[in-house]
């Protein structure tokens, strides 16, 4: 009992707790029980996280997702007026009737702790995820002055560097829940004062932009963050590569399009402050203006703004200029918090129940597949390369291999817990297959018609989603890719698991999905296996059992 105890965080905090229990397996049926017994009364208490969040942000899972972004549509919601949004960087809803009263963002900082802040961002992105409400925040703006009526929501003090660590830490923490809120890092930039707020013109150059006000915001980007909020201010960049004009932060080129999008590489939406794109009194002859009006529309969406809140002004009737980039960036904010732009929780795919016919695997798994949603398996260090069948047919024998993921049918799979098998969805009746039931190094993979009882066809797959696939009447065997190499062509094959993280990929959405609490997937692994968790998490475990 005191290892299942062990789930709880933070001691473990981040480790699947699925994992765990892969481990206690071989401790006996009667703590396995135990164990499971327990996990679903504590992951009802909310007491540990069943499922394995997101992937960890990286540059090349950005790319993968910016290059399935860029083939979606556009439509006049996606450019203002869109979204569920929870009021501050606390996410409160008020409209409800009721909101936890958590502490504010610097004071949560002040305790100068990385873990508190770890800590308060999981309770947040947890509460909030499942309503499927942005969140205006963080608020990551540097203290310059005391009075500024608004520092109790910035968390960055008056140290950027302690900004930055403090945000990323933020970030990485909501993509360990499955489906956290949308965040849109605020107020870029430098909104250094409420006073006059809708008409200061902030002027500053370069470097100091770079190495002052910038850190935390290229924190954020860096850990992955969805959006960033523009400020209502006029912001005068004099050096660089600036044209030192002034013009309002949600319209200025300078910023938003060589600073933000440019040098700091963002690919989410700038999304502007409720009513930013207002011309105030006192600024309305800055540059895309006129008195009394709201920013010109080609002004605006050519600076750099891609989504004007809380209603269709500057935006009305949709855009011409950068169209086609501000849908794609919306739809990347969106897949990068594991959501479609309609706010619905990925996977959704499309279904099998058009295309499932007979019973080749039994009804129970027929019914069971016609409920899963179709995904891919990518490769996760490489997360542009995606499994795929050789042809457009289905053929026996024919070879799987490695790809550029293209949104293909020859890359669309689909599996349960129910047979363990990893269906062809183009036609599930196909199910991937070692060749000629060998189970040595090299065995390459083939699709073949899913038959009952073949132990080629039964593989083991982390309910994370993420790490090695097992053959399941040789755990020790798992898929490979051969060589290493990302070539296009390069055939899957099967090969002894080894504990580098070469080989481990990764299915799209299924890190979104809950811990299967059926036996097979824990019951089938090796005694003293350590369900491939990352190698310091293995050795907090300690030896194998005897």
């Amino acid at each position: 009992l005191v290892e299942i105890l062990a789930l709880r965080p933070p001691r473990f905090g981040g480790v699947d707790p699925a994992a765990r229990l892969g481990y206690l397996a071989a401790r006996g049926p009667w703590l396995m029980a135990m164990a499971r017994f327990l996990l679903v009364a504590l992951a009802l208490g909310g007491l540990v996280r069943a499922d394995g969040g997101l992937p960890p942000y990286t540059q090349a899972l950005g790319d993968f997702l910016w290059q399935k972004a860029q083939s979606g549509g556009q439509g006049e919601e996606s450019v203002c007026g869109f979204g569920n949004w929870g009021d501050g960087p606390q996410c409160n809803q008020w409209d409800q009737g009721y909101s936890p009263c958590w502490p504010s963002s610097m004071a949560v900082s002040a305790t100068w702790d990385l873990h508190v802040m770890e800590l308060w961002s999981l309770e947040i992105a947890e509460e909030f995820g499942v309503t499927g409400r942005g969140q205006l925040g963080p608020g990551i703006n540097l203290a310059r002055f005391a009075w500024n009526g608004r520092l109790g929501e910035y968390m960055s003090g008056e140290d950027p560097y302690f900004g930055a660590k403090m945000v990323e830490t933020m970030v990485k923490a909501y993509r360990k829940v499955p489906h956290p809120p949308l965040q849109t890092a605020k107020h870029f930039v430098p909104n250094t004062i409420e006073t006059a707020r809708n008409s200061i013109l902030e002027e500053v150059d370069e470097r100091t932009l770079f190495e002052v006000y910038y850190p935390p915001f290229e924190a954020a980007v860096k850990a992955g963050v969805s959006g960033v909020m523009c400020s209502y201010n006029l912001v005068k960049c004099t050096s660089g590569k600036c044209e030192g004009k002034p013009a309002y932060a949600c319209a200025n080129d300078d910023i938003l399009n060589k600073h933000l999008k440019g040098e700091m590489g963002f690919r989410g939406i700038v999304i502007s402050d409720w009513d930013a794109t207002k011309c105030q009194p006192g600024a309305d002859h800055s540059p895309g203006c006129s008195p009394g009006k709201y920013i010109d529309n080609d002004f605006a969406a050519d600076a750099g703004l891609d989504l004007e809140m809380p209603s269709c002004i500057s935006f009305k009737g949709g855009v011409t200029k950068r169209a086609a980039e501000k849908a794609a960036r919306l739809k990347w904010a969106f897949m990068n918090q594991g959501r479609s732009t309609s706010g619905d929780m990925l996977p959704g795919g499309r279904r099998l129940d058009q295309r499932l016919s007979g019973n080749a695997t039994g009804q129970g798994a027929g019914r069971s597949l016609q409920d899963s949603p179709v995904q891919f398996i990518q490769w996760y260090n490489h997360p542009h390369k995606c499994l795929q069948v050789e042809g457009d047919q289905a053929l026996l024998g024919m070879r799987l291999e490695l790809w550029d993921c293209l949104d293909t049918p020859k890359q669309q799979f689909v599996w349960t817990g129910v047979d363990s098998k990893i269906h062809w969805a183009a036609d599930p009746k196909m199910c991937v297959d070692v060749t000629a039931h060998k189970f040595s190094n090299g065995s390459p993979l083939q699709l073949w018609e899913c038959l009952e009882g073949d132990d080629d066809q039964h593989f083991l797959i982390s309910p994370t989603g993420i790490g090695k696939i097992r053959s399941r009447a040789h755990p020790h065997m798992c898929i490979d890719v051969t060589r290493h190499s990302t070539s296009n062509g390069n055939q899957l094959q099967l090969w002894e698991c080894l504990s580098n993280d070469g080989d481990q990929l990764m299915a799209s959405g299924a890190v979104q999905q809950a811990v299967d609490l059926s036996p097979d997937w824990s019951r089938d692994m090796p005694p003293g296996s350590d369900v491939d968790l990352p190698r310091a998490e293995s050795a907090a475990l300690g030896p194998p059992p005897a």
